[in-house]
């Protein structure tokens, strides 16, 4: 894979990012060693409360909180994008790829004291396998079980083959927590969690601030990451502030080291302020998409469904949202994943083949508020997310004759109500570097389901085969062009629609130093503050 590197204003930094290891600030004049680096408090901007601390419950903490706290069997380095040891020293996988045997560190401690062995990854699978925990986490170890061989030996017995599982495993929403963490309600889970990462959690107060501390006794990380011990930054505070430009202010005046998310219409000013601004770091996983619910017989017939996907702009949306700063999708994968293929022939934007797509379909009638009728009813649509790019669609929907209601649901209550089947039109963005997270989102059997297949449609049981199969093919030129297959056809076919590939643009305020990506995840354990 080619490597992208970001450059920072101000200070000259690099760092690989296409998938990629690297630093914010790695590869830069530092030395390794600890100089003088260690203590401080790091604070870090976040736009909203995100609902609490747990991974297992929640998406959004995954790539910022979650990654601090907790660690994983395997590390992804992003530059090789080969499987490192981290908590497990070495792994076996069977002929068949239905069973992992992992080999743990016998030197790990949770924040709480106690060790890491067999039994607590085992309870660690089981916790995610219960009712309530989010639907990316339970679709990554659905069916999973763990025998605890020995102390340090934990086999994984799957319920089907999966050449995938490796990149499971190693996001932070199946990072390990502690026993006790493991036995708790996940509503208790979402307040606090012991993991074994470099930081441990002090508080988490709703609508206002994360705090966490940095663990003196942290021995670890993977070996490919330039730095052993204790993380340098004595204390992470996330601070919620929900108005971007108090952010960017507090980013100048030195009030808030670091900011995810900068707005393409802000770099310039930050970078004339002196704030390092990377470039678009890409994440190697999905496009921005839209799944679509089939089951509703308005969007079962794949011309409408092809209608709305060739009615979008997305070089104006990209414009209009992004100041071109991002990619127009070309499949469901984003180019940084190994799986990406060119699929753009259809995803091109032709809003006269969409008028002639549902005229095939029957929608000829148009009603005096400019919205196509069939058999007495409206072409009308429902939304789960209002956003600049949804508003778009909808305006540009609404000239080829079809309604769309944007009306989304509370935050915490988005994924449940989404699954149901509730919406039309729904949204999904994941960080996943394998093939198999399109089985995750989109398989009937063993996924989330999110275009909401129906088994008894020839279509879509053909559709859910290949996600399945993908996953038990351990051929690695077999699997590609299984995955290129159903990708096709998710694509082609309009169960979800590819907007953007959207990356993401960091703000590194005057004394922050080396923070690492990985995907999308930000380690905060090589960073740094100076004077």
């Amino acid at each position: 894979m080619t490597t992208t590197r970001i450059r920072l204003a101000a200070i000259s930094v690099a760092a690989v990012v296409a998938g990629g290891v690297a630093g914010c600030g790695s590869g830069n004049d530092e030395p390794a060693e600890k100089s003088g680096k260690e203590g401080g408090t790091a604070i870090i901007a976040l736009r909203s409360d995100q609902q609490g601390v747990d991974a297992a419950s929640l998406n959004d903490v995954r790539e910022n909180v979650t990654r601090q706290l907790t660690d994983s069997l395997v590390y992804r380095n992003p530059e090789t994008e080969k499987y490192e040891p981290w908590l497990a020293t070495k792994w076996t996988i069977s002929d068949d790829a239905t069973e992992y045997t992992f080999t743990l560190r016998d030197d790990v401690t949770f924040n709480d004291g106690t060790k890491l062995t067999a039994e607590v990854v085992k309870a660690n699978i089981e916790a995610l396998q219960q009712k309530g925990v989010h639907s990316t986490p339970a679709g990554l170890v659905h069916g999973v079980k763990v025998e605890a061989v020995d102390e340090h030996t934990a086999k994984f017995v799957l319920p089907r083959a999966n050449a995938g599982f490796l990149a499971s495993i190693s996001r932070a929403d199946v990072g390990i927590v502690s026993a006790a963490t493991a036995a708790k309600p996940l509503a208790e889970r979402q307040k606090s969690i012991d993991g074994t990462g470099p930081f441990k959690l002090v508080s988490w107060e709703a609508n206002r601030a994360v705090v966490l501390k940095r663990r003196d006794d942290y021995k670890w990380a993977p070996a490919s990451i330039a730095h052993d011990g204790p993380a340098y930054i004595e204390e992470l505070r996330y601070e919620v502030i929900p108005e971007d430009q108090v952010i960017y202010e507090s980013l100048k005046s030195g009030k808030v080291d670091f900011f995810e998310a900068v707005s393409p219409l802000q770099v310039n000013t930050l970078k004339a302020a002196g704030v390092r601004i990377s470039d678009v770091i890409g994440s190697p996983g999905l496009a921005q998409e839209q799944p679509l619910n089939v089951s509703n017989p308005i969007l079962r017939d794949k011309r409408v469904r092809q209608a709305l996907q060739f009615a979008i702009d997305r070089d104006a949306i990209n414009k209009a949202t992004w100041l071109g700063t991002n990619q127009p999708a070309a499949n469901i994968f984003a180019r940084t994943n190994p799986f990406w293929t060119d699929l753009g022939q259809y995803l091109v934007h032709d809003p006269a083949k969409s008028v002639q797509l549902l005229e095939e379909a029957g929608w000829t009638q148009v009603g005096g508020d400019g919205i196509r009728v069939k058999d007495g009813k409206r072409l009308s649509l429902r939304a789960a997310q209002d956003s600049p790019t949804v508003q778009i669609e909808q305006e540009a929907w609404k000239k080829i004759g079809v309604e769309v209601v944007i009306d989304p649901p509370l935050r915490a209550e988005a994924n449940k109500r989404i699954l149901t089947g509730e919406y039309d039109i729904t949204y999904w963005e994941q960080t996943y570097p394998d093939a198999d997270i399109l089985r995750a989102n989109y398989g009937k059997k063993s996924g989330s389901n999110r275009s909401i297949l129906d088994p008894n449609n020839p279509e879509d049981a053909a559709l859910d085969a290949l996600l399945e199969k993908q996953a038990v093919t351990s051929n690695a030129e077999e699997r590609k062009r299984i995955v290129n297959e159903a990708a096709t056809i998710l694509v082609r076919d309009a169960y979800t629609l590819a907007v953007l590939e959207r990356g993401k643009v960091w703000a590194l305020g005057k004394r922050l130093h080396d923070v690492t990506p990985n995907g999308v995840d930000q380690l905060f354990y090589t960073a740094w503050l100076s004077s």
